[in-house]
């Protein structure tokens, strides 16, 4: 049996309805793993940084990434613990954290 994440679309459009309206919404993942999420809601918003410890899991998110996310998304192996970000990148509209421990 196959593992069918969210066919009727219920994470996505929850999603949907959580980002604020806004064109130029920076967001911050937390455990980003594959992309599998990100993938999702990338194109509503004008940045994502996804981070995530596990550099296998990071290797899948972007040879798996559509080139027309490649701008907007930033992939960093991290753990959220030690995760450094530059003072004048610091700004997030939205945090998330979805199937992370």
């Amino acid at each position: 049996m196959s593992l069918r994440l969210d066919p009727e679309g219920h994470e996505i459009s929850s999603l949907a309805a959580f980002l604020p309206r806004r064109a130029n919404l920076r967001v911050l993942e937390i455990g980003c793993g594959d992309g599998r999420l990100t993938r999702r809601y990338a194109h509503m918003v004008a940045r994502v940084l996804a981070i995530d410890s596990s550099r296998l899991e990071l290797d899948e998110c972007r040879q798996t990434m559509p080139a027309d996310l490649a701008g907007r998304i930033e992939l960093r192996e991290s753990p959220i613990e030690t995760l450094q970000i530059a003072r004048d990148d610091a700004d997030f509209d939205v945090v998330l954290m979805s199937w992370s421990l």
